[in-house]
């Protein structure tokens, strides 16, 4: 039982909103990585801004925007999609 809790992948939050304002928990996920990879999911799901957060280190790890997909009749587009990750050093959440 002490090598599951040794092998376990650090744990980081997901919020919708932004960190300095607004922020609402969604969920909890092992790994970095897989933390991202599921804003991003859940993101395309539900357009907005998205940010993952270290509760260790009291840090947002990730963030994404995402937008609403609209119709552009001056060049026919299909939609509009923007999304960044960017790491931060400190970025408390109040």
């Amino acid at each position: 039982m002490a090598e599951e809790f040794a092998m376990r992948k650090p744990a980081f939050d997901i919020f919708s909103g932004t960190p300095d304002t607004n922020a609402c928990w969604l969920e909890t996920v092992e790994g970095l990585s897989d933390a991202r990879a599921r804003m991003e999911v859940v993101a395309a799901q539900a357009p907005g801004q998205y940010f993952v957060f270290c509760t260790e280190t009291q840090t947002v790890m990730a963030q994404t925007e995402t937008f609403s997909k609209a119709k552009v009749k001056s060049n026919g587009a299909s939609g509009l999609f923007r999304t960044h990750c960017m790491a931060q050093k400190a970025s408390p959440i109040v």
